[in-house]
């Protein structure tokens, strides 16, 4: 079954009766696809958000990895939600996903103060990301390389899609989102 529409609109159930675009499977719940990993390897969870302070879907992957066992951390691009993260005293690794541009695209749907807050780590000091997720386009950049060499804070970068990508990666980042080639 396809369909269109807000995912939000959308139970559980009816996204598990959904095909993901790249195969015949179902869209998988944040605990089933953990149960199904099982600890495995890490996962990271990077939480969409419209920058609208609805922080709902947070606080239900916070419920969904509290019993997890294996190692997992929560990334996102709106300090909103990761504040939330961090006042629910989360954990887990919490990961600031942050670009140097903030001036095409979907970002120009935000107040021009938004994207400067944004681009200007203004709520560092509310967020305090272990982690940061650099966009790979933009490396290297200042502010990778101060968390990275300056505070000690891990880096990683997305979304490497070429060899390339991942030679200048490699410089700048301790790990890497990758798709479409063989990393």
């Amino acid at each position: 079954m396809r369909a269109k529409g807000d995912v939000a609109a959308f139970s559980a159930g009816d996204l598990a009766g959904l095909a993901h675009k790249e195969c015949d499977e179902g869209i998988a719940t944040l605990s089933g696809f953990l149960a199904a990993v099982a600890g495995r390897t890490p996962v990271i969870v990077e939480i969409k958000s419209r920058f609208d302070g609805d922080v709902r879907l947070a606080a239900r992957a916070l419920a969904a990895i509290a019993d997890y066992a294996g190692p997992v951390g929560l990334k996102t691009f709106d300090p909103r939600v990761l504040a939330c993260l961090r006042a629910q005293g989360a954990s887990r690794p919490l990961g600031l996903v942050a670009e140097a541009c903030y001036e095409t695209g979907e970002w120009l749907e935000l107040a021009p103060q938004q994207r400067a807050a944004l681009r200007e780590l203004r709520h560092f000091p509310d967020t305090r990301p272990d982690f940061l997720s650099w966009n790979v386009n933009d490396l290297p950049h200042a502010v990778p390389m101060l968390c990275r060499a300056g505070i000690g804070m891990p880096v990683m970068t997305w979304t490497v899609r070429s060899p390339e990508d991942r030679s200048r990666a490699e410089l700048w980042a301790d790990q890497i989102v990758f798709e479409g080639f063989e990393a």
